[in-house]
């Protein structure tokens, strides 16, 4: 049987234009993949990725591989199913996005310019404020601060995701994560963040449009946190 051969693969999804940038990397030979397509939702890009690492592999003649992917709503029985007669083993792993960071990059860089120029982050998490709960919300944005903060934003949510990664030159991340929750949060959120860190000074659409582009935000984090959050959901 061949030695494991190790693929990761993403996508970058855009609402708007419909767009995706796909991303795969295989680890035991370092050679990595990119491209842009039309995709009918995040999910179906995130699939298609994982359809194209598994296509690079039988190319290459690797018959012992291992896919690991970061949506969680993929079906990968089926997929094993298709595919299982072509390999000597084949296994899928689902790992958390942060871990995903370097196909995440290639995926980002491949999904068109004009959509990545038309995409509003905070216009995406606007529309979906409604939808979500003070301890979903809490959570999505938590994994940026540390320390104190950190502590506290998991006491009131009760959850304790990850850190999140952030480019370096971000040393306000904790002040800009508090005032974000305080502008978009509900009124009892406010008043928990007003008690515990003070009043902040309202910041400007292109303040929280930046922030959110420096670190990334899509919408996989709200389904990140809502699966953070799940176990509240039957307490």
């Amino acid at each position: 049987m061949q030695t494991n051969v190790i693929y990761l693969s993403d996508a970058s999804y855009d609402d708007q234009t419909k767009s995706a940038g796909i991303g795969i990397k295989n680890l035991t030979t370092f050679e990595t993949l990119c491209m842009s397509i039309q995709a009918d939702g995040v999910g179906a890009a995130e699939e298609y990725a994982l359809i194209i690492a598994i296509e690079h592999a039988l190319q290459h003649n690797h018959r012992n591989c291992v896919f690991v992917y970061d949506h969680l709503y993929i079906d990968t029985k089926a997929l094993h199913t298709f595919y299982a007669g072509m390999f000597e083993k084949l296994q899928f792993m689902w790992f958390k996005r942060e871990y995903l960071y370097q196909v995440d990059r290639l995926a980002s860089m491949a999904r068109p310019k004009k959509a990545k120029e038309k995409f509003s982050r905070l216009a995406l998490l606007r529309k979906q404020i409604p939808t979500l709960r003070e301890e979903v919300l809490v959570t999505m944005f938590m994994s940026l601060t540390r320390g104190e903060t950190y502590g506290y934003l998991a006491a009131i949510s009760q959850s304790a995701p990850v850190y999140r990664e952030f480019p370096k030159g971000i040393s306000n991340a904790n002040q800009m994560v508090i005032c974000l929750l305080s502008q978009l949060g509900n009124k009892p959120l406010r008043e928990k963040l007003f008690e515990r860190f003070g009043a902040h000074n309202a910041l400007r659409h292109i303040a929280l449009e930046n922030f959110l582009a420096q670190v990334g935000f899509d919408e996989s984090w709200i389904e990140d946190a809502r699966y953070e959050c799940r176990g509240l959901d039957s307490a």
